[in-house]
């Protein structure tokens, strides 16, 4: 069997914008630039994260303060990689261990990211925009920058055409979908965004009902079970009402449109929250309608992707992105 092998690979390019608490207006470029001069070896960029490392591999500054390129990189020191058999006349193939080589770690994933000013582009293979975030965040700390390293988010920026689709339709409805189970519902619980807060308070009391008649190893039986939330206008109310009180069902309508504008700008990728908005003209909006992203093909290096293609394509997007007025909104 002859596979193709392609130079390639399909990887899909995230914008996000960085928001801290401080009252000085220097970007998050400044900051990294300063940080990644100051830890001047790899050694010192490098974080513990659970059972792996996260390191700041590589910087580069774009074209004399344009922006700074970074390669983070993970791995679990002094792990083995599994191989097997390659002999397809055998009957059964055996696996087994292998060291990496002096010197060496198996990679077990990386991101390249290109940041200007306080805009961040990135790519992954492996690893997700939290395990960036975690690094940027560490990296600020330990420049003596705690209190922003501690409050650093990145900020996913809705498509403006979606936010004004909302705005001019109203919304009919907003329908939340979430798989529910013993592990789920404890995580829930302790989540502290705004949407999870709210559906922590419905997963508490979804897990106080199971608790009735299911102990935890019983509900571990029905990890499929999904629950249903919808939010909607309820017009045939409104119409009744229409006549008995000035602007009956006004707020109602603000408060789904502001739900819906809070939905498209604060799921981030890391989220299992699924959602669809149903505006009054019946359009429909879901996740991935709305996020400022571009699918691109960089050239392959092994089972990731070339850093210098990688660089060379998140800059080409920023400047598209530029161009179109899309970093303005």
């Amino acid at each position: 069997m002859t596979i193709e092998k392609n130079t390639t690979r399909k990887k899909k390019i995230y914008y996000r914008r960085a928001q801290w608490q401080s009252s000085d207006k220097r970007t998050l470029e400044h900051y990294l630039l300063d940080a990644h001069n100051n830890l001047a070896n790899s050694g010192e960029r490098t974080f513990l994260k659970t059972d792996a490392e996260i390191t700041g591999s590589s910087f580069k500054v774009k074209d004399q303060h344009k922006g700074i390129l970074i390669h983070v990189t993970g791995c679990k020191p002094g792990e083995q990689a599994s191989l097997i058999e390659s002999d397809k006349t055998k009957n059964e193939l055996n696996t087994e261990e292998q060291d990496a080589p002096d010197g060496k770690e198996f990679l077990d994933g990386d991101i390249f990211a290109y940041v200007r000013k306080n805009h961040i582009f990135f790519c992954s293979t492996i690893l997700r925009e939290s395990d960036l975030k975690y690094y940027f965040r560490k990296i600020l700390e330990k420049n003596n920058l705690t209190a922003m390293g501690a409050t650093f988010e990145m900020l996913k920026v809705a498509k403006a055409d979606k936010i004004k689709v909302i705005q001019n339709e109203g919304v009919k409805s907003i329908d939340l979908n979430s798989s529910l189970y013993s592990a789920s519902v404890d995580r829930l619980t302790k989540q502290q965004s705004e949407i999870s807060n709210f559906m922590s308070k419905v997963a508490k009391d979804f897990k106080a009902i199971l608790a009735k008649d299911n102990t935890n190893e019983e509900l571990s039986e029905h990890i499929n079970l999904n629950m249903k939330l919808l939010f909607s206008f309820d017009g045939a109310t409104a119409y009744k009402n229409r006549n008995k009180v000035v602007n009956f069902g006004l707020e109602g309508k603000q408060h789904l449109k502001q739900a819906a504008t809070t939905v498209l700008n604060g799921v981030s990728e890391d989220d299992e929250l699924g959602f669809s908005i149903i505006t009054n003209g019946d359009t429909k909006i879901s996740p991935s309608d709305i996020e400022v992203s571009s699918a691109v093909d960089i050239n392959k290096q092994g089972k990731t992707i070339n850093k210098t293609d990688a660089w060379k394509k998140l800059r080409t997007y920023y400047n598209e992105l530029k161009e179109k007025g899309v970093l303005n909104q």
